[in-house]
Formats: C-alpha cells, sequence, structure tokens
C-alpha cells in the first residue's frame, strides 16, 4: 500500500516538519495518485539561493521498496543534474532504502545544489562538473545567471 505511506510522508512534510521552504502536492488534476510535484527554493548561501525550482516525483507501485523517479522541470545547470532534469543522486539509484523518506530524499536533493558531487562520474552535465572542477568562480557566476534567469 504506497499510497498510504506517500500520503502519510506528505502529510508530515506539510505539518510536522521544521522545513520551510520545500512545498508538495498532487502534479496535476488527472496525473494519478502517485505523481506529485515539489518546489524547492535554492539554498541560502549559495549560487542557486532564491532560486524556485520546480520537481516532478513519480512514486512507483513498489514504494518504497523503489526510489521515486524525480526530476527538475527547471532549467539548472549543475553537475549532478542532466538537461533533461534527471537527478543524479546515489539516493535516487544504488543507495536508495526503504527507510527513506520524501522528506529526506528531498533534502538530500536540496543539499546536492550546495556540495555537487562533480567528483564522482556521472552522467548528469559533464560541463557543469569541469567548470566546477576548474573554475568555482565562474561556475558560481553561471549558476547566478541561469537561477535569475529560469528560476525566479
Amino acid at each position: 500500500m504506497p499510497l498510504v505511506r506517500i500520503l502519510k510522508e506528505i502529510r508530515d512534510l506539510e505539518h510536522g516538519s521544521a522545513v520551510t521552504n520545500l512545498t508538495i502536492g498532487p502534479a496535476q488534476e488527472n496525473a494519478g495518485p502517485l505523481h506529485y510535484q515539489a518546489t524547492m527554493i535554492g539554498p541560502n548561501g549559495s549560487p542557486f539561493e532564491d532560486g524556485i525550482y520546480v520537481l516532478d516525483i513519480l512514486f512507483r507501485e513498489n514504494h518504497p521498496f523503489s526510489p521515486p523517479v524525480i526530476k527538475c522541470l527547471t532549467r539548472i545547470f549543475h553537475p549532478n543534474i542532466d538537461e533533461d532534469g534527471n537527478i543524479y543522486i546515489d539516493i535516487l539509484h544504488h543507495r536508495w532504502d526503504p527507510g527513506l523518506t520524501i522528506e529526506k530524499t528531498l533534502l538530500s536533493i536540496q543539499s546536492l545544489l550546495s556540495s555537487p558531487d562533480a567528483d564522482t562520474p556521472s552522467p548528469g552535465n559533464s560541463i557543469a562538473a569541469c567548470v566546477f572542477l576548474q573554475n568555482r568562480t565562474e561556475y558560481e557566476t553561471i549558476v547566478r545567471e541561469c537561477t535569475q534567469k529560469y528560476a525566479m
């Protein structure tokens, strides 16, 4: 019964969480009970600060035994997020744990914005990874420009 757990996790996130920069709700009117959309504010002190990032979340039928499919719908320049919005973070792939909640998963994604994993090869954005590793100032400038252009 993934729906019962999903609804509880969403209710906990909306009402029982100290997190104030994440919201979640149904993706669309006819999207189905396992399809949600979250809005996340970029972390303070990061080049993503004040950006509004929309995430598409599709829980699988066997949730929590498989991770949700989460994509960033807002265009973003990040080593671990490709041009199609696919997010490459270990907990959405080989390190998924059924004990993870949607709140913890979204917080991990938000943390990834501040702390990209550019050292680990991933099929994300190789250009962003290269700039991040070679010239942090240029990376932050590009991210701020993208944030202003696409996330505000």
